[in-house]
């Protein structure tokens, strides 16, 4: 059978999960119409052998060794080897259910959609979270539905920001010569998504479980100055570049706001478990000028739509007392351990 997907894998050190999600790509039900492309993006442990391993296996599975350049650089390296009609991604650490490339690739032939995306589930610290989402199932997705619902979705939620739970017409991105940006490590698929979105005549949602995803710490928002700078920097970029593809500024402005404000509360939970660093994390959090801009602008608005716990952490914020943030979020942790205890 030809090849109808190619499957793009970056990887760098992954030995402790990359059997089982070369076994989940395996073990797909259209396996035989995969070209699956793994970029070892210069490993120093054993992931090198072990894609070679796979190589040998299996006919399907071609290896690209190169030097570490960031998973931006491995993805527009397989970009560059993709032949087929279709193109997917995985990460080194996730595992895709047997079924995504078969049900994705059906979603796309039956509705000539350019590109089809799916459900997925998620590791957390106490179990599996899925994540659906909220638009039309089954079905192609015109412009004006892009324009609205998808564009709005993209500006106040993360969720959709993934390029792993989703197929690309192949034509789409050579058309347009889309590429992951080098060297960015934060954010990395939002860019080529939303610039994908923007393309897309129309797409289609199919609202089944099609990967599993484990978020690690590398992958964590916030472990320095420099990562809340660059969830600032993401918040102008929306604003720029939303406004440009024809949303209203207000819109564009209201929903980044809520974004970047949830984004720092995502921070603060990232920062509660530092150590000793914590309370420094926590400040240049809390003192950045856009953050504090959006808080002021849109915090009433958000705290009408969130817990009560949100409410006094936006609070806290407000009045920029990093000690008001660690007693509340202390306070909810011993919540947590006496009501584990009662169960």
């Amino acid at each position: 059978m030809t090849a109808d997907i190619s499957v793009i894998v970056p990887v760098f050190n992954g030995e402790e999960y990359l059997r089982a999600c070369l076994d989940s790509i395996v073990g797909q039900t259209i396996f035989d119409s995969l070209q699956v492309i793994l970029v070892n993006d210069g490993s120093t442990d054993s992931s090198s052998e072990i894609c070679d391993e796979y190589a040998l296996r299996y006919k399907n599975i071609t290896v690209i060794h190169q030097a570490n350049c960031g998973v931006s650089s491995a993805r527009n390296a397989g970009l560059k080897a993709a032949e087929c009609k279709y193109i997917g991604f995985a990460d080194s650490d996730d595992m895709v259910f047997p079924e995504m490339y078969e049900f994705l690739s059906k979603a796309a032939e039956q509705t000539g959609a350019d590109l089809s995306f799916c459900a997925f589930e998620q590791i957390l610290p106490d179990g599996k979270f899925e994540v659906n989402y909220p638009f039309l199932q089954n079905t192609a997705l015109g412009r004006g539905y892009i324009e609205k619902e998808i564009y709005e979705f993209l500006l106040s939620e993360q969720s959709l920001n993934s390029c792993w739970n989703k197929l690309y017409k192949r034509e789409l991105i050579e058309k347009a010569e889309l590429k992951f940006i080098p060297g960015q490590k934060i954010g990395e698929d939002r860019r080529f998504n939303v610039d994908c979105f923007s393309l897309c005549q129309s797409v289609c949602y199919v609202p089944k479980i099609g990967y599993l995803y484990r978020p690690l710490s590398s992958g964590a928002i916030l472990s320095q100055k420099e990562p809340v700078r660059r969830m600032a920097a993401a918040y102008k970029e929306d604003l720029n570049l939303f406004s440009s593809l024809g949303v209203e500024r207000a819109e564009v402005e209201r929903f980044a706001g809520f974004n970047l404000l949830n984004q720092a509360l995502s921070a603060f939970d990232i920062a509660f478990n530092r150590g000793e660093s914590k309370k420094a994390e926590m400040k240049t959090v809390i003192l950045n000028e856009d953050i504090q801009y959006c808080l002021k602008k849109y915090g009433r608005d958000l705290k009408n739509r969130t817990s009560r716990y949100n409410r006094w952490l936006l609070k806290m914020m407000e009045v920029k007392s990093v000690t008001g943030v660690l007693i509340i979020m202390t306070a909810m942790k011993i919540k947590i351990a006496l009501r584990g205890k009662r169960v």
